[in-house]
């Protein structure tokens, strides 16, 4: 276990660019989706077609609705995709990523956020009890940061 203080975070603060995404970042709901990762394109990098293919949560029927027309799954995958295409993020914060999701598509998120956590830190609020990540991360009063390696604490 590892612990730190809040003066360590705040010092993480001034080096490290963290990003937290939610559904309601999508407010442009006249978009369809395909429009609206064009609008993120200077975020996430030039467009290949693998880059939005390769995460295998946006459906090519999905690329044509319009962001008010999708479900809170859908929207969901949508907003992991662009999350996890984000270019210069250190940290990505995501909070329930996997709720609304079908069991398809919560495992094709986990394997998304498996392998954009090869490159940076990906944390993870969730409620799951399975353990599919490498560490578990508590914040504790007293100003303290606590974290284990997945299912060592009880």
């Amino acid at each position: 276990m590892i612990s730190t203080s809040c003066t360590e975070i705040e010092r993480w603060r001034k080096d490290v660019t963290a990003v937290f995404l939610d559904t309601d970042f999508l407010t442009l709901d006249y978009l369809t989706v395909e429009e609206h990762l064009d609008m993120v394109r200077p975020l996430t990098g030039p467009s290949e077609a693998s880059e939005v293919d390769g995460h295998h949560l946006l459906t090519e029927p999905m690329m044509q609705t319009k962001v008010g027309d999708l479900s809170f799954g859908q929207r969901r995958r949508l907003v992991l995709t662009i999350a996890l295409a984000l270019k210069n993020v250190d940290v990505l914060l995501l909070d329930e990523p996997l709720n609304g999701l079908d069991q398809q598509g919560s495992l094709v998120a986990r394997k998304c956020m498996l392998e954009v956590g090869r490159s940076r830190l990906v944390l993870v609020a969730t409620h799951e009890g399975d353990h599919w990540t490498d560490y578990d991360l508590a914040v504790r009063q007293k100003d303290t940061v606590e974290l284990s390696p997945a299912g060592a604490r009880k």
